[in-house]
């Protein structure tokens, strides 16, 4: 818990990095948040995630584990095992 407080004001800062991260990865967000918009599906992702994929709970908000947990499960789940 220390740690969380101690970086709280990192938390939702912009990643940035000079080399992208190349090993798979999964981005799972809430059609009705715009947390992750667009822009960072189509652009920011893919620069600094190339073998990422971004999946889409349409009827989730921000909370999306919270509101949909069985959705989020089968996708990590399928991710996992791809």
């Amino acid at each position: 818990m220390s740690a969380l407080t101690e970086n709280l004001t990192h938390i939702g800062a912009e990643i940035s990095s000079l080399t992208p991260f190349l090993k798979p990865a999964l981005f799972i967000r809430g059609g009705k948040s715009d947390y992750v918009t667009a822009e960072d599906k189509l652009y920011d992702i893919p620069a600094l995630f190339p073998n990422s994929q971004v999946e889409t709970i349409v009827d989730a908000g921000h909370w999306v584990h919270a509101e949909k947990p069985d959705e989020v499960f089968e996708l990590v789940q399928a991710f996992a095992k791809s």
